[in-house]
């Protein structure tokens, strides 16, 4: 397969987050992207993403590396970037074979920043 991996593009392109793992004290870090979640509406079909500062529920998509595998993980993890916090609603792993890309996870603000 030639060409940038998806892995290779989070890696490369993605910002650091730390992941807190339920009620343990220790944080894995991994890189990610996680933008606000768009509605699967047919009017999005075309790309309209929300604007900066838009209502969105407070709900995001996150697509990150498969180092830290969010979907094994309890919902109450919490994913921590430089200027939010975020609990995990959902996540699965986005495969091609048996080879894990991504991992893709909804994520919803924290109403209580740590």
């Amino acid at each position: 397969m030639s060409g940038v991996s998806a892995r290779e593009l989070i890696r490369n392109y993605g910002q650091i987050v730390r992941v807190k793992k339920g009620s343990e004290e220790s944080f894995k870090e991994t890189k990610a992207f996680i933008q606000p979640l768009r509605s699967n509406d047919k009017k999005t079909l075309y790309g309209n993403y929300l604007g900066i500062g838009a209502d969105n529920d407070g709900m995001y998509l996150y697509i990150g590396t498969p180092n830290v595998s969010l979907d094994e993980y309890p919902l109450d993890t919490i994913v921590y970037t430089k200027n939010r916090s975020y609990v995990v609603k959902s996540a699965k792993k986005i495969c091609i074979s048996d080879d894990v890309i991504y991992i893709r996870a909804i994520l919803q603000v924290c109403s209580n920043q740590d």
